[in-house]
């Protein structure tokens, strides 16, 4: 009996250290859980993966509201980013930060979107945690946009054509 108590003691304290020795996060899982939330199009959950500089001149309410208006104004579906992670593990450069490509392709009222893109993201460090953080541009979302942009939709209706003979 005092065996079987030590062993579970044992294994107890063992399981406890292990919890305690938690790994560096890694960027591509980061990564992975932000394409999660963006095909969800759950933007305020996007809008937390963003880094510290981002968070300082974009406000979560302004993003939020922006990108589910957009998505909603052109009817975004089928909303999928694919992304190859990479078989070794990244390592950041001198300035803390990996970069990822990833393929987009949506249905829209004005039809399909595929683009191509790459995001960067950087390892931010507070309160003695690690984490990395996602440098979001609206290129991201889509290609070539720039802070400021806005998204519309112009509809036009061609005009009925004459029919004449030669004679007018």
């Amino acid at each position: 009996m005092k065996r079987y108590i030590w062993f579970l003691v044992s294994f107890t304290l063992s399981i406890l250290l292990l919890a305690g020795c938690n790994k560096d996060p890694l960027p591509e899982e980061r990564f992975e859980g932000f394409i999660k939330d963006w095909e969800k199009q759950d933007f305020g959950k996007v809008y937390d993966q963003f880094s510290t500089d981002v968070k300082e001149t974009v406000k979560k309410e302004e993003f939020v509201e922006r990108f589910r208006k957009i998505y909603s104004d052109i009817g975004v579906n089928k909303l999928k980013v694919n992304f190859d992670k990479p078989e070794e593990e990244m390592k950041p450069n001198d300035q803390g930060e990996v970069s990822f490509t990833y393929d987009l392709s949506m249905e829209t009222v004005a039809g399909p979107i595929e683009f191509s893109e790459q995001t960067t993201l950087v390892l931010e460090e507070n309160d003695d945690e690690k984490k990395w953080a996602i440098r979001w541009e609206p290129s991201m979302f889509f290609p070539d946009m720039k802070e400021g942009d806005g998204i519309g939709l112009e509809f036009s209706y061609p005009k009925r054509g004459e029919i004449l003979d030669r004679n007018g």
